[in-house]
């Protein structure tokens, strides 16, 4: 008879623990620990083996400025999202089976810990998957159900990113502002911070004060390949500005770093560049880029090497050399589109500044066939285009 009633006994505290109804020190307990370790941890380990697929498959475009944050922009990239939907359903489930609410059905905030961890999962998996409307509510919910708790500075973080993503560049400062200079902010998400500001000010083409913010996101950030990116866009930015030494610093700081090949090897390329810009270091920079054209693994990266060689021999006033790199660069290119229209628009330069319309046009014709809508200057280089084949059609008829 004891065995049955404490049989009973056990089953009925059982139950009183599993439910969602009662907020007693038992319950809070047995939701803490279950949704922990069944729910958030697989749901964190989806997202990390989204993240880890992303990271792998995206393509950065070195011609141009990095992105501080990769976001799918391909088939291959999107091949993440299947592990982000999985992420938001683990989160989901485990906030409709393990949030205590009152007798109106509302949730009670911080009576289980891992709720709040979960609804920012899910906000993340919907940022990356591209649906920022549905993110952006769900950051906010963070920010305001937990107005007392830490969280609600994730909350804002990333509400302030999915804003940059939707354009909203004027809705993201006031709740990065909001946040950094909050003395109760963790310090875990300060080198986030100071690296999103430096994305608001990248976009806005305002690279001064971008500047100052990754410097300090790197010395914020302790992941190494985190720090390695933002070097590298540091040493980019700095190219943006002119200032070819402190360009030439980062990039040789990024080959000390060891990072993944692709980017090494641009850092060289770059660190090449910038050294070449002062006539006491051509000559480096030359051995340099040559030693690079014998390596055997950079031969898909020719048509970079022979671009850089190019730039160096135009600073130094070697026209005809520099021209015929370029030519040589677009020769040998091995599917890099962006840097064969760079390549093109060089030389197509290079014909027009010698008053040579007939092959500018030819080459601006070549780079517009292929130079992606967004480059920087795509208008200038469209119009100028335009006005060479009016002017190469009427020098042809006068020629006749």
């Amino acid at each position: 008879m004891k065995s049955y009633i404490s049989f009973f006994l056990t089953l009925f505290l059982l139950l009183s623990a599993c439910s969602q109804k009662k907020n007693t020190v038992v319950t809070r307990s047995y939701h803490n620990l279950t949704s922990r370790y069944n729910g958030y941890f697989y749901s964190k380990e989806s997202m990390k083996e989204g993240l880890a697929k992303l990271h792998e498959t995206y393509e950065d475009d070195y011609t141009q400025v990095l992105p501080l944050v990769r976001l799918p922009n391909s088939s291959a990239t999107k091949g993440c999202y299947p592990d982000m939907e999985k992420s938001i359903r683990k989160s989901s489930l485990l906030i409709e089976r393990h949030a205590i609410t009152d007798r109106s059905g509302t949730e009670i905030a911080g009576a289980v810990k891992w709720i709040d961890e979960n609804y920012v999962l899910i906000g993340r998996a919907r940022y990356y998957k591209g649906e920022f409307l549905s993110a952006l509510q769900t950051f906010e919910y963070v920010s305001r159900k937990y107005e007392k708790d830490p969280i609600r500075f994730t909350g804002y973080l990333w509400q302030a990113k999915t804003h940059l993503e939707l354009g909203g560049i004027s809705q993201a400062m006031p709740l990065l502002d909001l946040i950094d200079n909050d003395k109760a902010c963790p310090e875990e998400l300060k080198a986030d911070i100071k690296a999103t500001y430096a994305d608001l000010y990248m976009r806005e083409g305002n690279y001064g004060p971008a500047i100052k913010e990754l410097k300090t996101a790197i010395e914020l950030s302790k992941k190494k390949k985190e720090k390695a990116r933002y070097t590298y866009i540091l040493g980019q930015l700095y190219q943006k500005t002119n200032d070819t030494k402190k360009a030439t610093e980062c990039f040789a700081k990024v080959v000390s770093m060891h990072p993944e090949y692709i980017m090494l090897f641009n850092a060289k390329i770059n660190r090449a560049r910038m050294s070449g810009a002062e006539s006491g270091k051509r000559e480096e920079a030359r051995k340099e880029l040559t030693k690079l054209l014998k390596d055997p693994k950079n031969k898909e990266y020719y048509d970079q090497i022979y671009f850089s060689l190019g730039e160096i021999e135009q600073r130094a006033k070697n026209e005809s050399l520099a021209l015929k790199y370029y030519k040589t660069s677009t020769a040998v290119s091995m599917g890099n589109i962006n840097q064969k229209a760079l390549s093109y628009l060089a030389a197509a330069d290079i014909y027009f500044s010698r008053v040579d319309y007939p092959n500018a046009q030819l080459y601006y014709d070549s780079t517009m066939m292929i130079l992606p809508k967004g480059f920087e200057g795509y208008i200038a280089i469209d119009e100028k285009r335009k006005s060479l084949n009016m002017l190469v059609k009427h020098l042809k008829i006068v020629q006749l």
